[in-house]
């Protein structure tokens, strides 16, 4: 039991730590018990506004700053590539798996190298959309904000040469530490997290079945799967606060030189 009260945080512990464990010496732990003790351990981690008043992010109608609300208005306009993004994936793929056939008999295979502007258009427009969340996303969202530079940098390199799969892995590892990350911090539902996460997982399962039975259906079925990716990313950056909620600038009308006039 004492284990488990260690996953909490020290200010939570400091506070309630003697209280709980008075209440758990004076009946036996049970495992639904163990449960709920490490979700309440999480969700203590993910609100310490809980214990520290001092510790709770800006949300909700609470005034912005001008330079804050220009940053959520380039960040939505940057979700609108990624969705756009996710558009070109698609066209991407079509393009590619109907290119002209080279060779013959055995060794005749698809040319799909026209398709290749397109594939990078589309990853260059979810680097983007990642951009977008490093502008919104917290300082303390480390994790999301980590997994949106490695997933920036690496995407477009794996679309310029797709089969160096260390960089789609890491491009899709990144994707799925926003989402991760995201949740943790409060700043993305844990329905959107949800989404992202599954397609992150449908892709991968899709694309090793594709790689090891080498047949097309499931290549189709991972272009598919992976098409949500640019749509959850994009689709999380859409909200921006009203114009009403942005701070007014002070000291505008004030003389420049700081002598008032005659």
């Amino acid at each position: 039991m004492s284990r488990l009260l260690r996953l909490y945080p020290r200010a939570w512990r400091a506070r309630y730590g003697e209280e709980l464990e008075d209440l758990l010496a004076a009946r036996p732990l049970r495992f639904s018990g163990a449960v709920d003790l490490v979700r309440g351990a999480l969700d203590a981690h993910r609100h310490p506004e809980l214990v520290d008043p001092g510790a709770a992010p800006t949300t909700g109608h609470e005034p912005i700053t001008r330079q804050r609300y220009e940053d959520l208005q380039l960040a939505r306009r940057l979700g609108n590539g990624s969705l756009l993004g996710a558009a070109l994936w698609i066209i991407a793929w079509v393009v590619a798996t109907n290119g002209p056939v080279v060779g013959t008999g055995d060794d005749a295979y698809v040319d799909g190298m026209a398709a290749m502007p397109i594939f990078l258009a589309a990853m260059v427009l979810l680097s983007a959309g990642l951009c977008g969340h490093l502008l919104r996303l917290p300082a303390t969202a480390r994790i999301a904000r980590f997994g949106a530079a490695v997933a920036i940098l690496s995407g477009p390199v794996w679309a310029m040469a797709p089969w160096i799969m260390v960089t789609g892995v890491l491009t899709i590892l990144g994707v799925a530490a926003v989402a991760i990350g995201g949740w943790w911090s409060s700043s993305w539902s844990g329905l959107a997290a949800a989404a992202l996460l599954a397609t992150v997982a449908g892709t991968v399962g899709a694309l090793a079945v594709a790689l090891g039975l080498s047949q097309e259906f499931p290549m189709v079925a991972m272009v598919l799967l992976a098409t949500p990716m640019w749509l959850v990313v994009g689709g999380t950056l859409q909200g921006v606060p009203d114009p009403s909620d942005v701070e007014p600038d002070r000291g505008t009308d004030a003389p420049a030189s700081g002598i008032a006039p005659a």
